[in-house]
């Protein structure tokens, strides 16, 4: 639950719902996928004629990508998968960054300027303890939640379209 700058109005506190389904929702999302990467590369790890092609489990999300794009370049099976699976994953590490501030930041809403400031702790060699901001307009919620809703849908659907055209059982 955001900070408010001021006691909610019922106004308000419909603004801070939204954002609470947008965030919820777009994590919700990201997880989806990032499983059904892990799983996509488990399941082509253990089905012909891919057997094998994974040298371990990856369980971070950027290995994972990593991974699952060098199975769609270098697999001749999946060439007619290659160009949309490269796009899926880039607009999903696009992303990451959000996906990030919402997993890990607290979040202030300002209701003068309609804005929510999500704050989290980004280490760096300088400043262990270093903060990064992230600022979204209301404005921007919908759009946002709406373009993940649809990547989504579109990287399940390309899933379970591996899934039946190589036999994934997924």
């Amino acid at each position: 639950m955001p900070w408010i700058s001021r006691p909610p109005t019922p106004q308000t506190q419909a603004i801070i719902d939204d954002f609470n389904t947008f965030r919820g929702g777009f994590l919700n999302s990201y997880a989806q996928m990032e499983f059904t990467v892990g799983r996509l590369l488990s399941r082509f790890n253990v089905t012909s004629p891919f057997s094998g092609s994974q040298d371990g489990v990856k369980f971070r999300f950027e290995s994972r990508l990593v991974a699952f794009e060098k199975l769609l370049k270098e697999r001749d099976e999946l060439r007619s998968y290659r160009s949309q699976g490269l796009k899926l994953c880039s607009r999903l590490r696009a992303k990451d960054q959000l996906r990030n501030y919402f997993a890990h930041g607290i979040v202030r809403y300002e209701a003068e300027n309609m804005t929510f400031t999500i704050r989290r702790i980004l280490p760096s060699k300088k400043d262990p303890w270093e903060e990064v901001a992230l600022d979204i307009h209301v404005s921007e919620i919908a759009p946002k939640l709406s373009d993940m809703s649809l990547l989504t849908q579109e990287f399940m659907y390309f899933a379970r379209d591996l899934s039946e055209q190589f036999a994934l059982q997924f």
